[in-house]
């Protein structure tokens, strides 16, 4: 009797806090469920904005590994195109928005095309971030001095200066990095069929967007 009632006990708990998979599962079981070889190239060409948006953070990898400066020179080439349009990246960037949006667009696709965007906002901020920095540190710290050369008067970096631009650098280096990592995983699921759902943070982002967490606490309320 104790058995079955340790039995009953954890099929109720499971049935009250369901696993993620099957919450994924259930989520993504409506609409279109075509997943097929156009749906998965699509869903790993949503990442290329993103990656775009990061490419300037990874020419010191170059540096490193000059293997790297094919990939990071086609999709510079790439970013320099869509630079040429007027607004071109945003219009980009509010077309994928918009498709994550539509219930009509497959699943699988809707889930990476809202999770490249969400990339893709992650990145911007880290761009603001390095870019406004220099101006808040500059109105503590001087970050130039004066310095006579010939007879001419010219700006030379300050040390706190250089410590910042060195900083700054590895930050960008670090945020590509950890972009490549998580659209690398994200484009192997994509390609196999299967939802890339173990992106800290950003998948259950995702989650809250497709509605995983209300139906989530609809069963755990049942």
């Amino acid at each position: 009797q104790q058995q079955q009632q340790q039995q009953q006990q954890q099929e109720q708990g499971e049935k009250a806090s369901p696993s993620d998979s099957k919450l994924w599962k259930d989520v993504l079981a409506g609409g279109n469920q075509d997943d097929g070889i156009l749906v998965r190239l699509g869903s790993a060409l949503a990442y290329v904005l993103p990656i775009c948006d990061g490419i300037q953070y990874a020419w010191p990898l170059a540096l490193i590994l000059p293997q790297l400066l094919p990939i990071l020179q086609t999709f510079g080439g790439i970013e320099s195109f869509a630079d040429t349009i007027p607004f071109g990246v945003l219009i980009w960037f509010l077309i994928m928005d918009y498709l994550s949006k539509q219930p009509w667009v497959p699943p699988l696709l809707r889930f990476n095309l809202g999770q490249a965007v969400r990339l893709d906002v992650r990145m911007s901020l880290v761009t603001l971030f390095i870019k406004f920095v220099p101006s808040i540190v500059g109105s503590f710290v001087p970050l130039s001095q004066d310095s006579i050369n010939q007879g001419m008067i010219q700006e030379d970096p300050t040390f706190a200066s250089l410590v910042l631009t060195f900083v700054a650098i590895l930050m960008g280096v670090l945020a590509f990095l950890l972009l490549a990592t998580t659209v690398l995983y994200s484009v192997v699921y994509s390609i196999a069929g299967s939802v890339p759902e173990r992106v800290p943070f950003l998948s259950r982002e995702i989650a809250g967007f497709l509605g995983l967490h209300h139906r989530s606490s609809n069963l755990e309320a049942n």
